[in-house]
């Protein structure tokens, strides 16, 4: 294995052994968004990453970069931590209106306000970026910058969907990152939240 495999492992063991994303961000004091990627091996764990990590948990030095036969053994308490809060799945037809009767909800792997919720992305119309099967959390209540992906609806009562806000040549469009789907002008489209992001894998 190489050395970046070995905290891998070692990573995602220290998650199983705090029970959850969310102990083991509160006891590295960083984000469970920080946590995820890396027990998600979206992200790789550099030396001084790994040392920081070492001593804030009290683990011997080398720990994480260790082999298993060869460490230390964990600390047998880790610290607790206030439960992980829980983001409402709703519907795409009648979405941010039905928030008390979601679909189901998912943990958060970001800081989130009260008002937000997710989405189960069903069609390709952000495919590749966000591919079918991700759930996109959306907040209400910022603005939308260009770049954006934002949820609209067509027209009152109808279901909402997804774009990507840009701008070109001084006109607001709403673009589809699949090129099957023809760019929007975005006029008198009714504005339901910004996309602050997405996540493929459940914590």
């Amino acid at each position: 294995m190489t050395i970046e495999e070995i905290r891998k492992f070692n990573f995602q063991r220290l998650v199983g052994r705090y029970g959850s994303q969310g102990r083991l961000a509160k006891a590295l004091g960083v984000s469970v968004g920080y946590v995820h990627q890396l027990h998600h091996c979206i992200r790789n764990i550099g030396e001084r990453s790994a040392a920081k990590m070492e001593r804030k948990l009290n683990l011997s030095e080398g720990w994480l970069s260790t082999p298993e036969e060869g460490q230390e053994g964990l600390d047998p308490e880790p610290p607790t931590a206030p439960p992980q809060r829980m983001i409402p799945v709703l519907s795409w037809d009648n979405c941010p209106h039905n928030l008390a009767t979601p679909i189901e909800t998912i943990p958060a792997a970001w800081q989130t306000g009260k008002s937000s919720f997710a989405l189960r992305i069903e069609s390709d119309v952000t495919a590749p970026h966000i591919p079918v099967g991700s759930y996109v959390v959306v907040s209400p209540d910022r603005s939308a910058r260009v770049g954006d992906f934002i949820v609209f609806r067509f027209e009152r009562h109808a279901p909402v969907t997804i774009r990507q806000y840009i701008e070109e040549g001084g006109v607001k469009y709403l673009k589809s990152s699949n090129p099957i789907y023809p760019l929007i002008v975005w006029a008198d489209q009714e504005f339901v939240g910004v996309v602050t992001y997405f996540q493929k894998n459940l914590i």
